[in-house]
Parts: C-alpha cells; structure tokens; sequence
C-alpha cells in the first residue's frame, strides 16, 4: 500500500535560516511493528540539514525512513535553502 501526499509550504515550520517538516506516525494496534516507508522530497530550492533520525538514504532531495512501527513515531527533517548553504 502506497500514499503520496503533496503538502503546502505553510505545513513547515520556518526559524531564522531553516525550515522543518514534522510528521507523526500513529501504531495501529496488532500490526506488530511493520515497516513503514516514510520518503520526503525537498522543495527544489531545499537542501537536507539534519533529521530527528538517521535517514535510511538520503538521495539528492530525497531523503527515505526505514520504521519498524512498534510505537507512535515523530519524525522531523530539517532543511535549508541551496542558496543560504553557498553563503555560509
């Protein structure tokens, strides 16, 4: 099962240089910890900073999550303008 969600801009919460995306993943009982799939695609004009986890892979402006989903799960990627990264 696949679900592709197209977010707006103002889902990110933006503090001096930096942008982040926070998502919350809810167990669902008796699934027994099955690995969830989480992939976030930057904007064009974003570059990857840090994440709250260590990204599974981290392709260009693709950056994926491998979750064994036991527990309720907050991820949250943080991101920086191309252009603020070439002037620091």
């Amino acid at each position: 099962t696949s679900l592709v969600i197209q977010l707006p801009e103002m889902v990110l919460d933006m503090k001096d240089d930096t942008s982040t995306y926070s998502l919350h993943l809810t167990a669902q009982p008796g699934t027994l910890g099955r690995t969830t799939n989480v992939r976030v695609k930057l904007p064009p004009d974003q570059m990857f900073v840090r994440a709250s986890m260590p990204p599974t892979s981290l392709d260009g402006n693709l950056v994926t999550f491998e979750i064994p989903l036991r527990e309720d799960t907050d991820i949250s990627v943080v991101m920086r303008s191309v252009g603020d990264a070439v002037t620091k």
